[in-house]
């Protein structure tokens, strides 16, 4: 026999549990016990999908953060290297790539017109040091 859902629907507008209420529903009926029973296992699948795509989206942002991260470091190792080359007036690819389009692998060091300015703030400090009476590279001091 149909049960009167009124006093069901204005437990729920009054704040009822609505777990509680599908739990009553549910004792009287084997059919609305299934289908509870099927609401639920919705419900906790939808929250798992909902879980998995919070879990890829936050993936998915890590790994965007990361390429920005390793795309800084590129940018300032490429400039790194740009600069080392005009200060040895090399070719940016050190003359390594045969098919390069500036060099075609022929810009080696001294290839080039040296930067004097980059050349005097990179290379003279190293070769001042290898010039210097005893004057050996960091790490390689001589134990006295």
């Amino acid at each position: 026999m149909p049960r009167d859902l009124a006093p069901l629907l204005q437990a729920l507008m009054n704040g009822g549990n609505m777990d509680q209420i599908l739990d009553g529903l549910a004792a009287d009926d084997p059919l609305v016990g299934r289908m509870v029973a099927m609401m639920r296992d919705r419900r906790q699948a939808a929250a798992a999908r909902s879980e998995q795509t919070s879990t890829a989206e936050d993936s998915l942002s890590d790994a965007r953060t990361q390429a920005l991260i390793m795309a800084s470091e590129l940018d300032t190792l490429r400039d790194r290297n740009r600069r080392l080359a005009h200060a040895l007036g090399a070719c940016e690819c050190f003359g390594e790539v045969p098919r390069c389009p500036v060099c075609g692998g022929a810009g080696r060091t001294g290839a080039y017109q040296i930067d004097a300015a980059l050349f005097r703030t990179i290379v003279a400090p190293a070769l001042a040091q290898v010039r210097g009476v005893g004057a050996q590279p960091p790490g390689n001091e001589e134990k006295q």
